[in-house]
């Protein structure tokens, strides 16, 4: 029973607004003084050994290389290429906020960074065009969480080190997820568009001059992930090594560009500081409570209860994905990563799921839940960046929700999605 009071003081601290880390962080020491047989110099080499992994160098890196990118200027010169390339087909401005958040998601691997950073460029080019603030904001909203699915990713560094399975076959596995969800969001702007639902202006015809000088504005930062991916499938260097790449290659295209300084490098790097004190923080919390449920082999108790209560494989996975739906809605990605991975890993030896599919549907529930009230982050950070209430954002983004559910439900019901490029790269 001990095992199971942690699990209800850790909702009743949340339920009462205590932040997740210290939920879980109080939640171990409620165990403790319960149980009285862990000694607090094991829960310190736990925290320590949660954190003591070469892969989660990427993190960091990754994060920084997308803050930096977006102070020296990527942002709009990817727009701008994407407004070249789609900007013409019905929908205008809306498939070119998609398509560029696809470009981006190759170069930063975080959906907060892209609605911060190009979502202002997106919304006020939207705005400005005569589209709805709540539409504009709405597919910024849902096109941002493709960041995490196309590699880079953050959040798949985190549970690769948690599952120990290999970062390179996760970041190949995102690959055909993250463009089925850019699609089905471009579909669902079409359609929009064309049945009279939304207005959306069709910008003028860009001239050749015009598409020459967006080329030559966009050549470096298209090349960032064509040098990170491409780096990563050939195993020129490992993620760890491709985020320094991106930190790098970044820098030098700034200084190329005139448009890094040596106050903006300070502006990202104090930035960076204060994001990664809250994800490690979250990270070596979530990790000790994860052993702590471990050990009171509650995993193995929920596995159980599902295979034993739920009749057939495909009946448990639409409840694993309601779980995980919910909890979306109250916990950030990563901190239902980290908590819901020790449970799930065991479930996928009983149901014989690839680790690499089961990571991807996770993450991709997960994000999905960036945008879902009342807790999405993604949602409170388009309200700052759009000036608008979050409930008339969460009205423009119902519209959204069906394809990425759609897009979820595929995921999770046919693994080749996500199995068959790293099945076919890494032979």
């Amino acid at each position: 029973m001990e095992g199971y009071l942690i699990i209800v003081f850790f909702l009743i601290l949340l339920v009462i607004g205590v932040p997740v880390a210290f939920a879980l962080g109080l939640s171990v020491v409620f165990h403790i003084l319960v149980s009285g047989d862990i000694s607090m110099l094991v829960v310190a080499q736990r925290i320590s050994s949660t954190l003591d992994s070469f892969p989660l160098v990427a993190v960091p890196l990754f994060l920084m290389a997308g803050l930096l990118m977006n102070e020296v200027g990527f942002t709009y010169r990817i727009f701008n290429v994407a407004n070249v390339i789609i900007g013409r087909v019905s929908g205008g401005l809306g498939h070119v906020n998609v398509l560029a958040s696809m470009i981006f998601a190759g170069m930063s691997g975080s959906a907060i960074a892209d609605a911060g950073g190009l979502g202002t460029v997106e919304i006020k080019a939207m705005s400005d065009a005569g589209y709805r603030k709540g539409f504009s904001a709405a597919i910024t909203s849902a096109s941002a969480i493709i960041g995490p699915i196309i590699p880079p990713s953050i959040i798949m560094v985190i549970y690769g080190v948690i599952a120990e399975v290999s970062i390179r076959r996760l970041f190949v596995g995102g690959i055909i997820p993250g463009l089925m969800m850019a699609f089905s969001l471009m579909a669902v702007i079409y359609y929009r568009s064309k049945s009279g639902k939304e207005i959306c202006p069709t910008p003028r015809k860009s001239t050749f001059s015009e598409k020459i000088r967006a080329a030559k504005e966009g050549i470096f930062p298209l090349m960032a992930p064509v040098i990170i991916i491409g780096g990563i499938i050939s195993g020129v260097f490992t993620p760890t090594e491709a985020s320094a790449v991106a930190v790098l290659y970044t820098i030098v295209v700034g200084l190329f560009y005139r448009t890094l300084t040596f106050s903006k490098l300070v502006i990202a790097f104090k930035q960076t500081l204060i994001i990664m004190a809250s994800v490690l923080f979250i990270v070596a919390a979530a990790g000790l409570f994860s052993w702590i449920i471990a050990i009171d082999q509650i995993p193995q108790k929920i596995v159980h209860f599902m295979v034993t209560k739920l009749p057939n494989k495909i009946v448990m996975l639409l409840f694993l994905n309601f779980v995980l739906i919910i909890m979306g809605m109250f916990l950030s990605g990563l901190a239902s990563l980290i908590l819901i991975a020790p449970v799930l890993i065991p479930l996928a030896d009983q149901l014989q799921l690839d680790l690499v599919h089961l990571g991807i549907f996770v993450i991709i529930n997960g994000e999905i839940g960036l945008n879902t009230p009342p807790v999405g982050g993604a949602l409170f950070t388009l309200v700052k960046v759009a000036n608008i209430s979050i409930e008339d954002l969460v009205k423009a983004l119902i519209p959204f929700y069906f394809p990425l559910v759609v897009v979820l439900l595929l995921v999770t019901y046919f693994p080749d999605l996500v199995l068959f490029l790293p099945n076919l790269i890494f032979k």
